[in-house]
């Protein structure tokens, strides 16, 4: 499936926090400072950027040096959540953003 520029950006400003608290609530948790975090590794944590955009870090690589320590919700679900590809991350999370409005 194609999916479109606009809809890459509509999606990566869905609340990714929402959306894992209520399609995934076994992966995500609220630690007492309020940061979220992701249950299978807790090193990695999910926050909305100044741009708007809802990413993930993941701190244990960030440490190490690696390129590849934060993303965007798609590439979280792409990478991190089994069942997802890109046009399916993207779709999910349109689809969540347009039923709960």
């Amino acid at each position: 499936m194609w999916v479109s520029d606009e809809m890459k950006e509509r999606a990566r400003r869905v609340d990714l926090i929402q959306f894992l608290e209520e399609t995934h609530p076994d992966l995500v948790f609220r630690r007492e400072s309020g940061e979220y975090a992701f249950t299978k590794r807790k090193c990695i944590t999910f926050f909305k950027g100044r741009d708007g955009v809802y990413r993930y870090c993941d701190h244990e690589k960030r440490n190490k040096g690696e390129w590849d320590y934060s993303g965007d919700g798609i590439a979280f679900l792409s990478n991190y959540v089994g069942g997802y590809d890109f046009p399916k991350a993207v779709l999910a999370l349109i689809d969540f953003d347009e039923k709960s409005k």
